[in-house]
């Protein structure tokens, strides 16, 4: 392909899950319940009313900080060269256009920013419309990481994937479309899940052994119920480290060593993460119970004690407050 031809096609980046290994969206709906633990409910409520207002009503009232995102290092390598040799550049995305403004201010790599706006959801078959509608049917490549991403492949020159995608979808390949480069996600997403629980922590919890062992009465059913208080109990504090993981992304970007960790670093998405926290806190209490509604009470003081902790420690703002 001509050097030339290349760089006077525009270059359309996706933003959430490309450019950035999170989801911009549910990024502003944890950092206002981590300042405001009782808007959750308004967040339900606006989500009922649609995505649109859900998405218009986080951005008044959040600002993501573009400096600790975890970022796609490999494409904005890519981003830069394609720039430095004079191409234009464009940041299209489905978040809106005050959500992705100060990330493309904040690098400095773009010509322009696409994004949604009070009544547009730029997103799949309406985000197609949009470039075709600028750019013409093939007169872009795009880079995007989800089959929402189809219809705007189809569309495009040359579609590039990035994040988990092995290959493009049969449906992303438009007559005049070709498969471009790869921006993979590194690491594998199944080791994530025990790092992100701390399992390598559970050694601690083996000291629900010692009562029995120090009073020298261990038979084989003690020994079973000592077992599943150790394994009730480890998962509900791993629950608890997932949960303050979700709350401290911000913080924990900015360390030196947490900034690794599978949610901080985006290898774990924020779903990914909510559903293992509770997995865990479910799979800890069934076992509790199993054992006796006086050790889920006890859990259950344990599991209170942390969220407190989490609450008091994560704002300025009171808990109370909307």
């Amino acid at each position: 392909m001509n050097r030339n031809s290349t760089t006077a096609v525009p270059l359309v980046v996706d933003l959430d899950g490309t450019l950035v290994w999170t989801d911009t969206l549910l990024e502003s709906a944890l950092l206002l319940v981590r300042g405001r633990p009782l808007a959750i409910f308004l967040l339900v409520w606006w989500a009922l009313h649609g995505k649109l207002r859900l998405k218009a009503e986080l951005a008044a009232r959040t600002t993501l900080d573009p400096q600790h995102l975890p970022w796609n290092q490999g494409l904005l390598e890519f981003l830069r060269h394609e720039r430095d040799a004079g191409r234009q550049t464009v940041l299209a995305t489905a978040s809106r256009i005050e959500v992705a403004d100060p990330i493309a201010a904040h690098l400095g790599l773009f010509d322009d920013v696409v994004g949604s706006s009070q009544t547009l959801n730029l997103k799949g078959p309406f985000k197609r419309d949009e470039l075709v509608r600028r750019f013409g049917v093939g007169g872009f490549d795009y880079v995007g990481d989800s089959p929402a991403d189809c219809p705007v492949w189809a569309a495009s020159r040359v579609a590039h994937i990035a994040g988990h995608m092995k290959n493009l979808p049969r449906q992303a390949l438009g007559p005049g479309t070709s498969e471009g480069r790869r921006f993979p996600a590194t690491g594998s997403r199944g080791w994530q899940v025990p790092r992100t629980l701390r399992v390598h922590q559970w050694v601690k919890n083996v000291l629900v052994f010692l009562p029995a062992i120090l009073n020298h009465h261990l038979n084989f059913e003690i020994l079973f119920r000592l077992v599943v208080a150790f394994l009730a109990f480890s998962l509900v504090a791993s629950a608890m480290y997932v949960f303050n993981d979700l709350f401290d992304l911000e913080a924990d970007r900015r360390h030196p060593r947490k900034r690794f960790r599978p949610l901080a670093a985006g290898a774990l998405s924020i779903p990914a993460g909510v559903a293992l926290s509770l997995g865990a806190l479910i799979g800890g209490f069934a076992l509790a119970l199993w054992l006796g509604t006086l050790f889920a009470v006890f859990l259950a003081g344990y599991g209170s004690m942390v969220l407190a902790y989490t609450a008091s420690s994560s704002s300025a703002n009171p808990f109370w407050t909307w």
